[in-house]
């Protein structure tokens, strides 16, 4: 978004990354320092998807193996919120 100071408009993660820094960390920033970018997240083990449930408004975690149309209407989701 040009202008606006926003690195991205979407964000697609997985929930495991290698690091100190895994997906919902990232998620979190992400919603702390560029509000206006939204995100997707990727193959949460059950016991942590309440979490990722309150990190992004897509719907729930993509669980892989996951079906490119559903990646496509996340996306979707996701910009028609942002217009």
């Amino acid at each position: 978004m040009p202008g606006t100071g926003e690195l991205a408009d979407i964000v697609f993660s997985d929930v495991e990354t290698p690091g100190s820094l895994d997906g919902f960390a990232l998620a979190r920033w992400i919603r702390r320092e560029q509000p206006g970018v939204k995100v997707i997240l990727t193959r949460a083990r059950r016991d942590r998807l309440r979490v990722a449930g309150e990190l992004f408004e897509a719907g729930p975690v993509l669980r892989k193996p996951y079906e490119v149309g559903e990646v496509a209407r996340r996306i979707g989701q996701c910009v028609a919120r942002s217009s």
